[in-house]
């Protein structure tokens, strides 16, 4: 899900216009707040921009709390997380031997993988709702309709979009143009980072 809103961002943002998603990595349109490279690529980003992170609310709300910051929390099945997480923690060589599923499985119902539990991190976010700017998403909701999805986003964010950018959205999000795109499918991250 955290891939795909930041597609559906880039082309709100950009009018419809997929020059930017075809050609800047992901990590470089929306980075990661909790990567090394974060300061370095924020430091001269426009005064509206895209940041990434699988922090828990307990550790960003209060710096929220007290910015313009416009938060889009994104939430998935925790069954389709356990599942996608075991397949991401077999890629990434940064992460642990994920094992068997069922060891994974009872590591994420525990709480004791990368980021920890699922059930806090939803509760900790939803928590937040009442106290920031903040649009909750599902994936499913994504996935069942992606342009009444986007035009949520596109109020919440106060970002007009016009007929031609959901249909440019529409395309470019799609699954196969998104798994066909290097700067969205992570192919472009060494081999000894990630084992695509």
């Amino acid at each position: 899900g955290t891939t795909w809103m930041q597609e559906i961002l880039t082309l709100l943002f950009s009018r419809g216009d997929a020059v930017p998603a075809k050609t800047i990595p992901n990590w470089e349109r929306a980075p990661w707040l909790e990567q090394i490279y974060f300061r370095d690529a924020v430091r001269d980003a426009a005064a509206r921009r895209l940041i990434t992170t699988h922090l828990p609310a307990r550790v960003l709300a209060p710096a929220l709390q007290q910015s313009k910051a416009k938060v889009i929390y994104v939430a998935r099945n925790p069954k389709d997380v356990a599942v996608s997480f075991y397949h991401f923690h077999r890629l990434a060589k940064f992460l642990p031997d994920p094992g068997s599923f069922d060891a994974f499985l009872t590591r994420f119902l525990e709480g004791t993988v990368h980021y920890g539990s699922w059930f806090d991190h939803v509760k900790g976010w939803l928590g937040q709702r009442h106290l920031l700017d903040m649009l909750y998403v599902t994936y499913e909701e994504l996935h069942q309709d992606l342009c009444g999805t986007a035009r949520r986003l596109s109020a919440f964010l106060g970002c007009p979009v016009a007929p031609e950018t959901l249909a440019a959205l529409e395309q470019h999000c799609s699954f196969a143009a998104m798994r066909d795109n290097a700067m969205a499918n992570y192919s472009l991250i060494p081999r000894e980072i990630m084992d695509h």
